[in-house]
C-alpha cells in the first residue's frame, strides 16, 4: 500500500514555495502598488485573477490532504473558497497571500508527519524520507 499523503505532501510544498517566491519577486522588482495590482491580473479574459488562483491552489492542497486522511474539511477551507470567489473584487494583499501559503505549507508538512508516525506505529519501521511506502503482508518495504 502506498501512502498518498506521503506522496502528495512533498509535491505540494515545493509548489507552494514557488508561489511564495514569485510573489516575493514581484514585490522586489515592482513598485508596491504595481505588485499589489498583480493579484487582480488575469493572463486571459476567461481566467480567474491571480488572487483567486492562489487561493484555489491552497484549497486544492488542503482538500486533498483532508480527503486522504478521511477527515472533514475545516471551516477555513470553505472560507478560503469564498475568498477566492470574491477575489476579483477584493484580491487582498501580497502579505495576505503569503500568510495563506505559509499556513497551507504547514498543514501539508504536518499531514506528512502524521502519516509517517502512523506508518511507523503500524509497522515498526520508520517511513523513508522520500515518502514512498509499500506495505505488504510481511512488513514494510520502501
Amino acid at each position: 500500500m502506498i501512502s498518498f499523503t506521503n506522496l502528495l505532501a512533498p509535491t505540494y510544498v515545493p509548489l507552494l514555495t514557488n508561489l511564495s517566491a514569485w510573489l516575493d519577486k514581484a514585490k522586489a522588482e515592482l513598485p508596491a502598488d504595481e505588485a499589489e495590482i498583480l493579484l487582480s491580473a488575469r493572463l486571459a479574459d476567461d481566467m480567474f485573477p491571480l488572487a483567486t488562483q492562489l487561493r484555489f491552489a491552497c484549497v486544492q492542497v488542503l482538500e486533498a490532504l483532508h480527503r486522504l486522511q478521511d477527515k472533514p474539511f475545516p471551516e477555513r477551507v470553505a472560507a478560503i473558497v469564498e475568498q477566492g470567489r470574491a477575489a476579483g473584487d477584493n484580491p487582498g494583499t501580497i502579505a495576505d497571500a503569503q500568510v495563506l501559503i505559509a499556513g497551507t505549507k504547514t498543514s501539508s508538512t504536518a499531514a506528512k508527519t502524521l502519516v509517517s508516525n502512523v506508518i511507523e506505529e503500524a509497522t515498526g519501521d520508520k517511513a523513508p524520507s522520500d515518502g514512498v511506502v509499500l506495505i505488504t503482508g510481511e512488513g514494510a518495504e520502501s
